[in-house]
């Protein structure tokens, strides 16, 4: 049973490293000049895309990790004053500060999706959250109203789930 449970776990982290090998490759061909890449790049998109909606219950559970791990990216880059995966791209301080805010504000936001069932306004926010997370990331330069298009996602969701189910506590008190 062990051993089961162990390649099935194996399964899973090997599936999700095609999930993101074909999401990159897809996001770096759509922006090449080739329009035969391009059309190849948004097909592997539309693969991802599909496996991404598919699979959230799953990997949600691991998604503010993740996003945590993009936090300590994002302060060694500060540290270091070059894009990480880019090291020909010098960062200034300041944008290494946006990303840290960034990656600290949707790691805290996305642990509220761990502890409750994702709504389609979850399953909408966190496919547009990553959706603009990969554009920014496929850019020279981060754009700070696009990190703020991608928090303002998970805002959305986190304020739609918090407000529509009566969470806050404030009720009015009828008499």
């Amino acid at each position: 049973m062990e051993i089961k449970n162990g390649l099935r776990r194996a399964g899973v982290w090997l599936l999700g490293l095609a999930w993101m090998i074909a999401a990159g490759i897809g996001v770096t061909s759509m922006f090449s000049g080739d329009r035969k890449s391009q059309i190849t790049g948004w097909g592997f998109l539309l693969i991802a895309a599909i496996v991404f909606i598919l699979t959230m219950n799953r990997w949600i559970k691991i998604f503010p990790v993740l996003l945590a791990y993009g936090l300590l990216g994002a302060l060694l880059a500060t540290a270091s004053g070059h894009a990480l995966n880019r090291p020909e791209l010098p960062m200034s301080f300041a944008e290494g500060i946006v990303l840290m805010l960034f990656f600290g504000a949707s790691a805290a936001i996305s642990s509220t999706f761990t502890k409750r069932r994702l709504r389609l306004s979850d399953r909408i926010a966190l496919f547009a959250f990553v959706a603009l997370l990969f554009r920014e990331m496929a850019q020279d330069r981060i754009s700070p109203i696009g990190l703020a298009a991608a928090l303002g996602c998970l805002v959305f969701a986190w304020c739609y789930d918090h407000f529509s189910n009566g969470h806050h506590a404030d009720k009015v008190a009828v008499r």
